[in-house]
This record gives C-alpha cells, structure tokens and sequence, in this order.
C-alpha cells in the first residue's frame, strides 16, 4: 500500500510540474509577442553595441525619423490609408519590418561612428554646425502633428541624438576620405561599413525587446495597427486557441498515463 501511495504522490508531483513548465511557455510566447508601449520602456536595452547598452530612449530618435520617412511614402502611396503602405511590400522585404531594421542599424552606426570621433578628438567646424541646424530644423518641420504629440522622450533627447548624429557623420566622411572610399559606402548598410562592424565592432540585438516594438505604431498611430514583427488580431486568436488545445492534449495525454499507470498498480494490489 505504501509503494501504491508514493507513486500516485510521484505522478501527481511529476503531472503538475510539467502542467506548470507548459503554462509558462504558453505565457511567455504571449509576452514575447505583445507590443510594448515604448514610452513605458524606455530604459530597456534594445541592443548592445560594442558593450555599450542602448535602450529605447536612446534610439527614439531614429525611430521617430524612420516614422517620418515612411510615412511620407506612404501618403503618396495612399493618402487615405497609409497603413495599407506600411502592410506592404517590395521585392519580398515587408516596409514595416525594413524600416525597424533600418531605425536599429542606424542607431548602432551612429554609435560606433560618435564613439569612434569622440576617441579621435573630431570637432564640428562652424560649417558642421550650420549644416546639423539645417538637418534640424528639417526634422522638427517634417514632423506630423501626431508625432509631436506623442514623441516618446523629449525634445532635448531628440536634439542630443541629432547632436551626436552630426558627428557620427563627420567621423563617416573621415574615414571615407582616408580609405579612399565613397560616403554612402559606410552607410548603415553600406559594404565598407558592414566589412569594418565585422572585424573590429559587436552588434548584440537585445530580441526580447526589440520584437515586441512595432515601428510605424510609436509615434503614429493608424487605424489598425500593423503586427508585420508581430501578430495581427486574427493570429493572436489562432495563436492563443492554438496554446488551449496544445494545453488540453497535454493534460489529456498524462490523464490517460495516470490512468493507465493505476491499472497496473490496482492489478499489483490483486
């Protein structure tokens, strides 16, 4: 009878431990594909560029500047409806999703360059300065009514990350001269530039934030927002009846072994 006892005591334990492993994957699938707020999360890292932690305050501004970007084709594309434009896509790459690897590949480009002109004691000449309140002033004016609204951090952050961009670039065109090699070719996703962050720099996206952040839905915000990184409504639904019926056929499965399993002993007790 005691043996009896300490196995049913081992199965139950066994039964609500996997009962529990298999509620939290259900769990965390669900997190990891639930878009943030980014304005909530502002201090968590999104990506670390050469030990350097960047969080989403850091790289608001470039977010914010892709929104602009693309949202701008997209008004020509479909003025009525300009989530129809970031749904899309072109030669199989959907916008939304390039657009969120271009505002991350940004940021970390600029990182690398600034911290590398910070090192080299680059200054801005007064012809810098000039050109950068130009670029300023370009993106203060571009901004939609909307995103002034809803900017994600400050003013003063975003003018700090403008600041910090000026001499990222002056530190592009440096090491474009010195290698003989075209500006663009150290662009984000230039081959210059993809060639050097391969030899010499570290990119480690952080995904447990970055995929939950929906670019195009930060600063603006449309009528139906777009899941392209994430889940539509319809797929959160399929998703989750999907985790009920994996749930059900799992409890089922160990039921039909208890029961099988007390046969047995009921058989050994006779």
């Amino acid at each position: 009878m005691k043996n009896f006892l300490k196995k049913q005591y081992v199965k139950i334990i066994l039964i609500v431990g996997i009962l529990a492993v298999a509620a939290y994957g259900v769990y965390y699938g669900l997190q990891s594909r639930q878009t943030l707020v980014y304005a909530e999360h502002l201090e968590d890292v999104c990506v670390t560029v050469d030990g350097r932690d960047l969080t989403l305050a850091d790289v608001a501004f470039y977010v914010v500047y892709e929104e602009t970007k693309v949202e701008q084709q997209a008004e020509i594309y479909n003025a009525d409806n300009t989530k129809d434009y970031w749904n899309g896509h072109v030669n199989g790459i959907f916008i939304q999703a390039d657009a969120k690897k271009t505002a991350l590949g940004m940021a970390a480009h600029d990182d690398i360059f600034y911290n590398a002109a910070v090192e080299k004691g680059l200054e801005l000449t007064e012809e810098d300065k000039e050109y950068l309140e130009n670029s300023r002033t370009d993106f203060w004016m571009d901004l939609y009514d909307e995103q002034m609204d809803n900017l994600p951090v400050s003013d003063e952050q975003i003018n700090e990350s403008i600041d910090k961009m000026a001499l990222a670039q002056k530190y592009q065109r440096w090491i474009a001269e010195q290698n003989g090699r075209t500006y663009n070719e150290y662009d984000w996703d230039g081959y210059d530039y993809e060639q050097l962050v391969e030899a010499s720099h570290t990119i480690e996206e952080n995904d447990s934030v970055w995929n939950r952040v929906n670019v195009g839905e930060v600063s603006l915000s449309h009528s139906k927002v777009s899941y392209i990184n994430g889940m539509t409504d319809q797929e959160r639904e399929e998703f989750q009846q999907q985790q009920k019926e994996n749930k059900r056929t799992l409890l089922g499965g160990f039921l039909d072994m208890l029961k099988g399993n007390n046969n047995e002993d009921d058989s050994e007790t006779d």
